[in-house]
């Protein structure tokens, strides 16, 4: 694959530039990856996995410009070396029509056309399956010794008239099984990230589902997916067993990760640097940015633009301020999430989302079933829904799992009347019901 074949069919540039923009760090994640590619009959799918704004994208970026050529991998990964990736989707509202999956289909068909020129086009031709008007037959030079082979450019696939099931097997599933029944012994990479995103199509048949039906493909075909831990988005490719990558169970690493982000960004751009309060180093504030933001990257890069553009002084004070900067993206998320529908949010979330965020600790399912006055199986279900922005242990017995939000900057901001706003938890309130239950608990003791 040349730099250009995949470069020319997706129009991504801008938003992986930006996402990768200073990118550092992560070479724990690519490790792990380049062990899965690896195992040549290794799991179909590896999930990358972390909770808003811990990187995902930007992991996802760069594992595109190893694929282009445009970035060496770290040295030592050679399954993540120049076109290790055959196929790339960003599932995004920001890409019109990214998460639907008649596009999705078509994204894939049209690279594969051209990274796999021969293999993949002869698939299709023999694919008495594709309707006529489909496909147009033609010649296509290729081939490092110029020789000519036989391909078929898609010059206007006619889906609009299948549906996304059917679309997937004609134009994905049976050319990729029929290279490979004719001794094809490259992989097939298929990188898709933020499939979480993809939830928001409102049709039967989303993204995930698509890829759940790609399990029975020859061992060569695999998927690297990014997304939240939703598990309503995670299960249908569950039953196929995925190794899991989760960036908030490899807090350290993400942690150190964050802490050489900081430390570039300090020697690279002078109006960090040099607004260090004396006596205050680079490493002093490093670690403290660590202290504020943990591991999430978008913390961090929200932290450090901002005090970039205002120009003061930087000190621990005026780092420990920083968690108001992200209000807007807070506000967004909790739409998504929670929904727009008042009566929802107010008889649902509102009153679990603020219990965890007065709470000094984590809390099992029980002990908020307790405190919000109701039995366990509404509040397992809330908090299943609510997945992508808690932090949670999944590896216990549901029972004894304790849930926490993913960041303590999120429980600054839903306490916040004038950064909330109308997803403002009244601390007062959520106090009252801690006072409440160990009352009624007194009284029955």
């Amino acid at each position: 694959m040349s730099r250009s074949d995949l470069r020319s069919v997706i129009k991504y540039s801008a938003y992986v530039e930006r996402a990768t923009q200073d990118f550092t760090g992560r070479g724990w994640v690519f490790e792990t990856i380049n062990d899965w590619l690896a195992l040549p009959e290794g799991p179909r799918f590896f999930l990358l996995t972390g909770a808003p704004g811990s990187g995902k994208t930007a992991i996802a970026g760069r594992l595109l410009q190893f694929a282009q050529g445009d970035v060496p991998p770290p040295e030592g990964l050679g399954a993540l070396a120049r076109g290790f990736v055959s196929a790339v989707h960003f599932c995004s509202d920001r890409q019109g029509g990214a998460n639907h999956p008649l596009h999705f289909v078509q994204s894939l068909a049209d690279q594969f056309m051209r990274t796999l020129p021969s293999a993949y086009t002869e698939g299709l031709v023999g694919n008495q399956d594709v309707p006529a008007p489909a496909v147009n037959v033609g010649q296509i030079q290729g081939g490092a010794s110029g020789a000519q082979v036989i391909g078929v450019y898609i010059e206007n696939l006619v889906l609009s008239s299948m549906s996304p099931e059917e679309a997937f097997h004609r134009l994905i599933w049976n050319p990729l099984a029929s290279l490979f029944s004719r001794g094809f012994d490259r992989q097939v990479v298929v990188l898709v990230d933020g499939l979480d995103e993809a939830r928001r199509y409102s049709g039967p048949v989303g993204i995930a589902n698509l890829l759940a039906r790609a399990d029975t493909l020859p061992a060569g075909v695999r998927f690297l997916v990014t997304s939240r831990p939703d598990p309503w988005t995670l299960r249908p490719l569950q039953p196929s067993l995925p190794v899991e990558c989760s960036l908030s169970s490899g807090h350290s690493q993400s942690q150190q990760d964050v802490e050489q982000y900081a430390l570039h960004m300090l020697f690279k751009y002078p109006q960090l640097g040099s607004n260090l309060e004396p006596g205050y180093s680079a490493a002093e504030c490093a670690h403290d940015v660590v202290e504020e933001c943990g591991g999430s990257f978008l913390h961090a890069v929200s932290c450090l633009s901002e005090l970039a553009v205002s120009g003061v002084q930087i000190t621990r004070e005026s780092l420990r301020g920083m968690s108001q900067t992200l209000a807007g993206f807070y506000r967004n998320l909790l739409a998504r999430v929670a929904g727009r529908d008042e009566y929802v949010w107010l008889g649902q979330y509102q009153v679990l989302l603020g219990t965890l965020a007065v709470a000094r600790e984590a809390l099992t399912e029980g002990q908020l079933a307790d405190f919000v006055g109701t039995s366990v199986l509404p509040i397992r279900r809330r908090l299943t829904n609510l997945r992508e922005i808690l932090t949670v242990d999944e590896s216990l017995p549901p029972e004894r799992r304790s849930w926490s939000l993913f960041h303590h900057s999120f429980s600054d901001f839903l306490v916040d009347s004038t950064r909330a706003g109308e997803f403002y938890c009244d601390t007062k309130h959520q106090h009252a019901r801690f006072v409440a239950y160990y009352r009624r608990k007194l009284r029955l003791e």
